[in-house]
């Protein structure tokens, strides 16, 4: 049986004072949210 894997993601809604939303345009899935997640392999905490 192989160990279940989880991936541990975030994202932010960022707004200024004109009430404008930030967003990114990704290579893949076009405009959205700024965000990312943990890499296998990578630490949650930093060194």
């Amino acid at each position: 049986m192989s160990t279940p894997k989880h991936i541990l993601s975030a994202a932010a809604i960022v707004v200024n004072e004109k009430n404008e939303l930030l967003l990114i345009k990704g290579p893949r899935r076009g405009w959205e949210m700024p965000g990312g997640q943990v890499e296998e392999g990578e630490s949650l905490s930093q060194d």
